[in-house]
């Protein structure tokens, strides 16, 4: 069981068959070890995208269950409401692409992050990454959260 709450990247490697996990990286075996049940997967999802599918495939692979947990905070402008967004995702998630209700979860919140996690009792987030500089900001996050 890892002690804090850990990233791990929504990006496999493929080759290595290895994901990264913050400063440590778990081969699949390693995974396997692990007490990892639940990972938290945080975002606007404004809107729901084929790389946040594409994340959210990958986690299903790996955890017993995945939520998906739709940010709405009050200084941001959004496309859609957290209403709509919930709906658009619900809709993608269970209607057109037909994953199991069973191990996905959708809620939205205004907390932060790591309260969803306690909540939850996961110490698993997800992150995509779609650059370096998306890498360095998450880096920086994981670190101010094993604070």
């Amino acid at each position: 069981m890892l002690n804090q709450t850990e990233y791990i990247y929504g990006v496999h490697c493929g080759d290595s068959d290895c994901y990264a996990c913050g400063t440590q990286r778990y081969n699949c075996e390693e995974l396997d070890n692990l007490d990892m049940k639940t990972a938290i997967y945080p975002g606007t999802f404004d809107p729901i995208t084929f790389g946040h599918i594409d994340v959210i495939k990958k986690a299903l692979k790996i955890f017993d269950k995945v939520i998906v947990a739709i940010s709405h905070g009050e200084n941001k402008k959004y496309l859609f409401d957290s209403e709509e967004r919930l709906s658009i995702v619900k809709k993608a998630l269970f209607s057109d692409l037909k994953f199991d209700k069973k191990r996905i979860k959708i809620i939205c919140f205004k907390s932060l992050t790591t309260d969803i996690c306690k909540k939850n009792k996961s110490n698993i987030i997800l992150r995509g990454l779609r650059a370096v500089s998306d890498f360095e900001y998450e880096f920086q996050l994981a670190g101010m959260n094993r604070k």
